[in-house]
C-alpha cells in the first residue's frame, strides 16, 4: 500500500510484511484518503523517530457512525449503530465477542456489560467487585471484594476483602481480610486479618491476626496476633503474642508474650504473657560478651550496651557489676544485692541473705545466713559440722574469715579474724576481733572493740570460753585465756553504781562440798595493810584519782608469811596486771570478828574469876 504526501508525491508505503517505511528526508505528513478527505494521518512531526496516527471520525461521511469489528475482527465503519453485529454509541470503537460486545467512546467504554463513565474529573466503575490479572476473582468473588494481580482473590474471596498482589489472598480469603503482596493470606486468610508484605499470613492467619513484613506471620499465626518486621511471628505466633522487628518471636512466639527487636533459638517456646526487648542500638562490647549490659545514653536519649551498664539476667539485675536478685542457684529463699553476693550458692544453700559487695560470696551449702556489709560472711562455705549456717554479720568485714555456725557479729570487723570458735556474739566496732580456736566460743562481747585486746600494748585476744565483755574495750587489762569471766568496763571506769547495794551470788550448801571453818582470820588480818592511796596507772588509765583499799602485793605477802592461800583473793593470771578480790575478805574478817569475840568472851571470863578472888579476900 502507497501512501501520498501533502505535496502529492508518493514518498512511502507499507511493504509485503507490514513494515511502514518513509521516504528519505520526509518531514512532512502521509495520510490515507478517501476521495479529498483524510481518513487516517500519519504525522512524523519532523523527526524520524515520532510518529502521530490520527483518526477522523468527523467526515461528513462518517459523522454519527462507528468503528466496527466483525466477529472476524475486520474493522468497517457503521452507520446503523442499533444492531447488527456491533451495538454502542455513536463516535466509538466497538469489538464483537460473541454475544459480548465491547466499546469505547468519547464519555465512557463498556466492558463485559459493565459501564466505565469517565468526565474531566471522576472516572466511575458501575460495578459490585473488581479483579484485575489473569484468574484473578475467578471462583466465587462476592460483592465489594478487590483482587488486582495474577490469581490474586481465586477462589472463594469473600465480602470486602482486599488482595493485591500475584496470589494474594488466593483461596478463602474471608470477609474484610486484606492481603497485599505476593502470596500474602494465600491459604485460608480469616476474617479482619490483615498481611502486608511478601508471604505474609501466607498460610492459615486466624482473625484480627495482624502481618506486616517479609514472611512475617507466614504460617499459623493465630488469632490477635501481630506479626511486624521481617520473619516476625513466622512460625506458630501464639494468640495476643506480639512480635515487632527483623526475626522477633520467629518460632513458636507464645500466647500474650511480646519480643521487640530480640532473636534467637533462646527466645522459642518463649514463656506466656513475658516480655523481652532487645537494646534499641547494640555497640561494641567491652566485658564479656554473654552479659547483656544495658546503659541509657542521656547524649543520644539511647539504650545501649556499656561496660558499666545493667544486666538483665534470667533471675537477676546487675548494675555497675552489683548483683540484684536470688544469687547463683536461683533459690527463691535467698536474696542478693551487691557485687558477688551469693555467687557460689549450689545445693542446699538456701535461705541466706547476701546485702553488700562480696557478702557470702563463697557461700555453697551453708544455709540460715545474713550477711550484710562488704565482705561479710564472705569465706563461709558450707558452714560447721554440726548445723551448718544459722550465722549473722551485719557490718563491713564482720565475719569476714569465719566458717562455724550459730555466730552472730554486728558491726565493723567485729570477729573478721574469727574463722572457727563458735557460738559467739559481738556487738561492737571490732568486737571480739581475733578471738579464735575450736576450744573457744560462748563469748559474748557489747562494746567498742569490746573483747578485743587483751594487754595495754594493743596485745590481741585470740583464746577465751564463755566470757562476757561489757563496755568500752572491756576486756582490755584481762589475761589471753580468760574462762568463765565477766568483764565490766575498761580501766577508766571509777565506780559502778546500781539501784541495790548488793549482788546475789549462788550459796546453797546442796551445791557444795567439802564445807570446812577456814583455819586463818584475825592473824591474816593482823598481817595486812589497809591504805588509802591515789591512782597512778600506767597506761594512764586513771591518775591521781584517791581511793582506800588494799595492794595486791601485800595480800600476797601476808599469805605467803602465814603459808597460806587464801582462794581468788590476789588474782595472778596476768603478772603484769594483779587483781584483788577484796569480798573473799569478808569471811577473813567475819573469823577475825570470830576469834576477838571468843578473846574477848575468855577475857571476861577471867576477869570474873579474878573478881571473885579478889572480893573473897
Amino acid at each position: 500500500m502507497s501512501w501520498r504526501t501533502n505535496n502529492g508525491k508518493d514518498r512511502s508505503h507499507i511493504d509485503g510484511i507490514g513494515n511502514f517505511l518513509k521516504g528519505p528526508n520526509i518531514r512532512s505528513s502521509v495520510s490515507f484518503v478517501k476521495s479529498t478527505s483524510s481518513y487516517i494521518t500519519v504525522d512524523p512531526s519532523g523527526d524520524d523517530t515520532g510518529v502521530t496516527v490520527s483518526l477522523n471520525l468527523g467526515l461528513p461521511d462518517t459523522s454519527g457512525n462507528i468503528l466496527a469489528s466483525t466477529d472476524a475482527g475486520v474493522l468497517y465503519w457503521k452507520t446503523d449503530i442499533s444492531g447488527g453485529e456491533a451495538n454502542g454509541p455513536a463516535n466509538s470503537v466497538q469489538m464483537k465477542n460473541g454475544t459480548t460486545t465491547d466499546s469505547i467512546g468519547y464519555s465512557n467504554f463498556i466492558f463485559d456489560g459493565q459501564t466505565f463513565t469517565i468526565d474531566s474529573s471522576n472516572l466511575k466503575l458501575d460495578m459490585s467487585s473488581i479483579a484485575i490479572g489473569h484468574q484473578a476473582g475467578q471462583t466465587d468473588q462476592s460483592d465489594n471484594a478487590i483482587a488486582i494481580g495474577r490469581e490474586a482473590g481465586r477462589s472463594n474471596q469473600d465480602e470486602d476483602a482486599i488482595a493485591i498482589g500475584r496470589d494474594a489472598g488466593e483461596n478463602n480469603q474471608r470477609e474484610f481480610a486484606i492481603a497485599i503482596g505476593y502470596a500474602t493470606g494465600n491459604n485460608n486468610q480469616e476474617v479482619n486479618a490483615v498481611a502486608i508484605g511478601n508471604y505474609a499470613g501466607g498460610i492459615r492467619q486466624s482473625n484480627d491476626a495482624v502481618a506486616i513484613g517479609t514472611t512475617a506471620g507466614k504460617t499459623d499465626q493465630s488469632a490477635n496476633a501481630i506479626a511486624i518486621g521481617r520473619e516476625a511471628g513466622q512460625n506458630n505466633q501464639r494468640e495476643h503474642a506480639i512480635a515487632i522487628g527483623n526475626g522477633a518471636g520467629k518460632t513458636n512466639q507464645s500466647e500474650k508474650s511480646i519480643i521487640i527487636n530480640a532473636t534467637g533459638t533462646p527466645l522459642d517456646n518463649s514463656i506466656a504473657s513475658t516480655c523481652t526487648i532487645k537494646p534499641i542500638r547494640e555497640v561494641a562490647q567491652t566485658v564479656d560478651s554473654s552479659i547483656n549490659l544495658l546503659m541509657y545514653d542521656k547524649s543520644t536519649g539511647e539504650i545501649t550496651q556499656n561496660k558499666d551498664g545493667v544486666n538483665l539476667g534470667a533471675y537477676d539485675l546487675t548494675v555497675q557489676n552489683m548483683t540484684i536478685g536470688l544469687g547463683n542457684g536461683n533459690y527463691d529463699t535467698n536474696l542478693a544485692f551487691g557485687q558477688g553476693a551469693l555467687s557460689s550458692i549450689t545445693t542446699g544453700g538456701v535461705n541466706n541473705i547476701g546485702i553488700g559487695s562480696a557478702s557470702l560470696t563463697r557461700c555453697t551449702t551453708s544455709h540460715d545466713n545474713t550477711a550484710v556489709g562488704v565482705g561479710a560472711l564472705e569465706k563461709l562455705t558450707t558452714g560447721g559440722v554440726g548445723y551448718g549456717g544459722g550465722n549473722t554479720a551485719i557490718g563491713t568485714g564482720s565475719l569476714l574469715n569465719y566458717l562455724g555456725d550459730y555466730t552472730t557479729a554486728v558491726g565493723y570487723n567485729s570477729l573478721s579474724e574469727c574463722e572457727n570458735s563458735y557460738y559467739n556474739t559481738a556487738v561492737g566496732v571490732g568486737a571480739l576481733k581475733k578471738i579464735n580456736g575450736n576450744t573457744t566460743g560462748f563469748n559474748t562481747a557489747i562494746g567498742y572493740r569490746a573483747g578485743q585486746y587483751h594487754t595495754d600494748t594493743g596485745t590481741h585476744r585470740t583464746s577465751g570460753k564463755n566470757c562476757c565483755f561489757i563496755g568500752n574495750e572491756a576486756g582490755h587489762t584481762s589475761v589471753n585465756n580468760l574462762t568463765n569471766t565477766i568483764v565490766l568496763g575498761n580501766n577508766l571506769i571509777t565506780k559502778i553504781e546500781c539501784a541495790v547495794q548488793v549482788i546475789n551470788g549462788l550459796s546453797d550448801e546442796r551445791d557444795k562440798k567439802e564445807i570446812e571453818t577456814i583455819p586463818y582470820g584475825l592473824n591474816y588480818i593482823n598481817e595486812i595493810n589497809p591504805v588509802q592511796f591515789k591512782w597512778n596507772m600506767r597506761d594512764g588509765g586513771k591518775i591521781d584519782i584517791p581511793e582506800i583499799g588494799f595492794t595486791a602485793q601485800n595480800l600476797k605477802k601476808g599469805q605467803e608469811k602465814l603459808n597460806i592461800n587464801i582462794p581468788n583473793l590476789v588474782n595472778e593470771d596476768d603478772p603484769n596486771r594483779l587483781l584483788v578480790g577484796q569480798g573473799y575478805l569478808i569471811p577473813i574478817l567475819v573469823k577475825s570478828v570470830q576469834e576477838l569475840s571468843q578473846q574477848l568472851n575468855d577475857t571476861n571470863k577471867k576477869l570474873e574469876e579474878l573478881t571473885l578472888k579478889v572480893n573473897s579476900l
